[in-house]
């Protein structure tokens, strides 16, 4: 199973956009790298269910084996 596609789908149906945002593929590349995922502001944050935040944040982590459904991620 692909979380990490799974993730960016779990964040914009809970947010309303997608977690890496750049002006060019370059830009979306180096924020991907660099984990740099837009989170929404706080008023936004608190209506979004605590587990579905971890959630998505355990299933976007860069190293797949830090992922939940890896052998060594877990949720």
């Amino acid at each position: 199973m692909d979380t990490w596609a799974l993730g960016i789908i779990l964040f914009k149906m809970f947010v309303g956009y997608v977690p890496f945002k750049g002006t060019n593929p370059s830009k979306v590349y180096a924020d991907i790298k660099a984990r740099n995922i837009g989170w929404p502001d706080k008023e936004r944050m608190e209506k979004i269910p605590e587990a579905a935040l971890h959630l998505i944040d355990i299933m976007l982590q860069i190293e797949p084996l830090n992922r939940c459904g890896s052998s060594l991620g877990s949720i």
